[in-house]
């Protein structure tokens, strides 16, 4: 019994260091095909291969955060502003009143219950 306690908190303590065995295990084998190329078809050997790689995935990493985070920021920004449009246009559509400082709970008190149809009768829906 101790010893299976001893086993459990061993690899509890052990568990990151585990997880990052994993991580780097699919690394290495996505990083495997092109480090393979590289030192069959160039010649070089298998560590400036390798190293190549890295370097190559560390600087499309940057150039991807340099790129895509400005453009995340003003996609952002852009949707900030337009929400009291957006407000508006859904008074406007649903007949409520929606504010911005309002919780969801006030918001839901408002809404109506029922959806209601122009259409009265079901006979009259019929496929195109």
């Amino acid at each position: 019994m101790i010893g299976v306690s001893v086993l459990i908190i061993a690899v509890l303590r052990a568990r990151s260091l585990v997880s990052m065995l994993v991580i780097s295990l699919f690394f290495g084998i996505a990083m495997l095909p092109a480090v393979n190329h590289l030192h069959q078809h160039r010649g070089w050997s298998r560590g400036k291969a390798t190293g190549a790689v890295l370097i190559g995935l560390f600087v499309f990493l940057a150039v991807m955060v340099f790129v895509l985070i400005p453009g995340l920021v003003d996609a952002a920004n852009r949707v900030g502003t337009q929400v009291p449009s957006w407000i508006d246009q859904i008074n406007k559509t649903l007949g409520v009143s929606i504010d911005h400082g309002r919780t969801p709970d006030q918001i839901n008190a408002n809404l109506p219950t029922s959806v209601t149809y122009p259409c009265t009768s079901p006979a009259a829906i019929r496929p195109p």
